[in-house]
C-alpha cells in the first residue's frame, strides 16, 4: 500500500498551503491492515484544526506529540526523532542508503547521513573487521 503523503500532511504549515509536488510512500502491512479497517470519509486522513488549513499541519503533529509524550512522562520525543530513530534503524538494519534515501524522500545522501546515529556497537564491529 502506498499513503499519499499529501493528503494527510501540509508541507510548509500555511494555512493555505501552496500546492506542492504528491509524494507517496511504501507502508508496512501492519498499518496498510490498520488504515483499511479505519472508515472512509473525504477530505484529508489527518484534517487541519479549526478551519485553518485543510490538512494537519508538521507544528500541530509535533504539538500533538508532545502533550502525549508529557501526559505519560516521555520527554525529548518529537516527530522528528522519530524519523530520525526509524531511518537508523533501517541503516542499522542493512538497509541499503539509497533504498533509505527514496522512502525518506532526501534529496541527496548527505543530508540522509547526518540523520543517522552510529552505535557504539557499529563502532566496535567496524573496527574489529580490520581483524587485528
Amino acid at each position: 500500500m502506498k499513503l499519499n503523503c499529501g493528503s494527510f500532511c501540509s508541507s510548509n504549515g500555511a494555512s493555505d498551503p501552496a500546492p506542492t509536488p504528491a509524494r507517496s510512500t511504501a507502508t508496512n502491512s501492519g498499518l496498510a491492515q490498520l488504515l483499511a479497517e479505519c472508515p472512509t470519509s473525504p477530505g484529508a486522513l489527518f484534517p487541519g484544526m479549526r478551519g485553518r488549513s485543510l490538512t494537519l499541519t508538521r507544528f500541530m503533529a509535533d504539538k500533538i506529540l508532545k502533550a502525549a509524550c508529557d501526559h505519560v512522562g516521555l520527554f525529548g520525543v518529537s516527530t522528528h526523532s522519530f524519523r530520525r530513530t526509524a531511518l537508523t534503524m533501517m541503516s542499522s538494519a542493512g538497509i541499503p542508503l539509497r533504498v533509505i534515501q527514496e522512502i525518506s524522500g532526501h534529496n541527496d545522501l548527505g543530508t540522509l547521513q547526518r540523520y543517522l546515529e552510529v552505535t557504539p556497537e557499529q563502532r566496535r564491529f567496524a573496527v574489529a573487521v580490520i581483524g587485528f
